[in-house]
């Protein structure tokens, strides 16, 4: 099958660290992307030759620590979490969605509508759209703030104000006049 790497029996490790240790070997070299459906508990005590409780064991680690997100009667999937980190999305998404979400809805107050909508977009998208992510951080306790967030959701609603102004100058000149 798709098995490379073996569990040990005769190390001092532990058959459910080792399977944690394999499986998130396979997540981080990118053998299965994020978003992907890992095999089955039962595909993974076969390829592995080990107990359902072994594959369970590593499963929850993983879970716990950010790599997989468990979906009831789905499967499990590899998570866009970044242990360690949280939830990661490219910098200049939110700004660029937000600034052409802007400007299709009103030219003329595009500026003012991509700060409100670029901060309260930065907040929505992170957090309420990933609620059932964040049980998979494994941080005790979840919430809007720390280091740079304020900063990350302030630079959003500037970089939107900027790429919405572009769009929509005004001739200074001719309203002057």
């Amino acid at each position: 099958m798709w098995t490379e790497k073996t569990v040990d029996r005769e190390s001092q490790q532990k058959l459910y660290v080792q399977m944690y240790s394999i499986i998130r070997e396979k997540i981080e070299k990118n053998e299965w992307p994020i978003g992907t459906q890992i095999p089955t508990e039962d595909d993974l005590c076969k390829s592995y030759n080990v107990s359902k409780a072994t594959v369970r064991m590593a499963i929850t680690e993983l879970v716990k620590n950010g790599y997989l997100k468990k979906q009831q009667g789905k499967g499990t999937f590899v998570t866009y979490s970044v242990p360690g980190l949280g939830i990661a999305m490219p910098v200049f998404v939110p700004p660029l969605v937000t600034a052409l979400t802007v400007l299709v809805l009103s030219r003329e107050h595009a500026a003012p509508l991509a700060y409100i909508s670029g901060s309260l977009g930065t907040l929505i998208g992170a957090d309420l759209l990933n609620l059932g992510v964040i049980q998979a951080l494994g941080a005790p306790v979840a919430s809007i703030g720390g280091a740079g967030t304020f900063d990350g959701i302030f630079v959003t609603a500037l970089l939107a104000v900027i790429l919405a102004s572009f769009a929509t100058r005004h001739d200074v000149r001719s309203s002057s006049s």
